[in-house]
Order: structure tokens, then sequence, then C-alpha cells
């Protein structure tokens, strides 16, 4: 397992208060208009915090596609899906280029902090693009990076405005983006529908 994944990384990202303060992940997705019933794609998993929440809110009847590149973040969501008796998770290896699901997989999905993983902004875009194809018509999609601070010029932190004409490029609408947390922001995105 790589440095950035040990297990002070693991438990910075399962720890709930620490990542968006006073808010629950049940309320940060509830907030975004997912529900029961819903397949969700979540790009970039990690150890599954909120591919969890999401499994327990869209129910039996929906479909949590968990993706990520690193093998052992998909062996920690196995585990940790298992141990709370849900079994509408799949877990996806993706390379990072194309997620391997097909198109119309899904009516939703998070991504959370994989935003500045492309290094320029057209890799973004094509990210964007991506999860566009994912999703069925009408989809939304809940995008979540850090914020910027002004002692801070790293790639990892993008603007909102930088992320929503990302997500504009790929043809998103999106809302104002919102605070989560001391450290993040979120901003949802939705695909005109065609119906």
């Amino acid at each position: 397992m790589c440095a950035r994944y040990d297990d002070e990384w693991i438990a910075a990202m399962m720890d709930t208060k620490g990542r968006f303060g006073s808010q629950t992940p049940e309320e940060l997705l509830a907030d975004t208009g997912l529900g029961a019933g819903q397949a969700v794609v979540d790009l970039g998993c990690g150890p599954g915090l909120l591919a969890l929440v999401a499994a327990r809110m869209v129910g039996r009847e929906g479909k949590v596609f968990a993706v990520d590149t690193e093998g052992s973040m998909l062996d920690q969501m196995d585990s940790r899906a298992k141990h709370a008796g849900l079994e509408n998770i799949e877990t996806v290896h993706s390379d990072g280029g194309r997620t391997p699901l097909a198109d119309g997989s899904a009516d939703y999905a998070i991504c959370s902090l994989v935003l500045h993983f492309p290094p320029d902004f057209p890799g973004r875009v094509e990210m964007a693009f991506d999860v566009a194809r994912l999703l069925r018509s009408g989809g939304r999609s809940l995008w979540i990076a850090w914020t910027p601070k002004e002692d801070n010029d790293s790639a990892t932190r993008l603007g909102p405005e930088e992320a929503a004409e990302i997500l504009g490029e790929a043809g998103f609408e999106c809302d104002a983006a919102r605070p989560v947390g001391d450290m993040q922001f979120s901003i949802l995105a939705a695909l005109a529908s065609t119906e």
C-alpha cells in the first residue's frame, strides 16, 4: 500500500466530523436528491465513507458502483460493506482513464476529491465527460473539492469557479458551490433531461 493510503490517511477519510463538520454524510447526500432505488457511481470511493452511506440510502432496490484505482481501497470497501451487511455495493477497479462501466449506468454520481487528479484542465474536463457518460438523462453528480487557501497554491486545490467551468464544459449545469466543513466545497451538477 502506498504511503498516501496508510492507516492515518484512511482514518482521516472515514472521519465524518473532520471532513464534513457538523453536516452528516447522510444530510450532504439527501440535500442533493439522492434517494431510494437509484443507481450510484462513487468515483474515487477510497475506503468507502460516502459509498456506504449511499448504499443505505438507495436501499435494496438501488445499487452503488464503488470505483477506485487503488486495489487496497476496493478491498477495504468490500470489507466494510460485508461488515455492514450491505449487498448492493459492487466494487470496480479503474486504471484512472475511462471508467469501466456502461454508458447510462447511474442516476447519480459522487465525485469526492477526484477532480484535481488529472494534472491539467483538459484532463479534468475529460474526467467530467466520463462522469456525464455514466449518467442517465437528467442525472446528477455531487463534486467535492478542497477549498483553496491563500497560503497553499497546490494544484489539488481548485476554486469553485474553475470547478464549475470544468463541469460546464462537459455539459453539466451547476448549482452554486456550498461549503462542506472547513476545508472543502461541493457543487451539485445536473445533466439536462432529454425526455
